[in-house]
């Protein structure tokens, strides 16, 4: 069966009956899974991590679920695992290459409203250090290759940002 690399929050989504329900059908289809966990705007450190520890893994596809950073986060990844640097040569204003667009399949699933990063052609990466930067990976090519919005996950939300998205 084919791999998946699934990124998430560290709370909401892992605790929902989405999640148990995610693994049962996976699991139905002997689709392999991988997880990175995002507790934090994605940093470049991060995401250069998450490229080392499954660029070995044969990973078909990457499919984010949460927030923005998140969403963000598996973008990133997507696109840096067909890549051999660190993504930081890839940053706008940072790096001083271009991004050639070559990435996994990506699915974005936002479980809120505000970034819409789940319809963005660009990931932002934080570095919260001395010299602290945000910046952009874009490219065209990186728009997720599909983006599943469902109301369901928006009901562990606060109502008034609920009902926003």
């Amino acid at each position: 069966g084919d791999t998946v690399l699934i990124v998430t929050g560290a709370r909401s989504f892992r605790v929902s009956p989405q999640w148990v329900n995610l693994q049962k059908s996976l699991s139905e289809y002997s689709i392999k899974f991988y997880e990175v966990i995002i507790d934090s705007e994605p940093s470049p450190m991060m995401i250069d991590k998450a490229v080392r520890d499954f660029k070995d893994k044969d990973i078909k596809s990457v499919i984010s679920i949460g927030g923005g950073s998140v969403i963000d986060a598996g973008k990133a990844i997507s696109a840096m695992l067909t890549q051999d640097t660190s993504i930081v040569d890839f940053l706008e204003g940072i790096g001083a290459k271009t991004h050639n667009g070559v990435k996994l399949p990506f699915i974005a699933v936002p479980t809120t409203s505000g970034t819409g990063s789940e319809a963005t052609k660009n990931a932002v990466i934080s570095n919260v250090f001395a010299n602290g930067f945000k910046a952009s990976l874009r490219h065209d090519n990186l728009v997720p290759d599909v983006a599943i919005l469902d109301p369901e996950l928006t009901l562990g939300l606060p109502p008034e940002i609920s009902a926003a998205c």
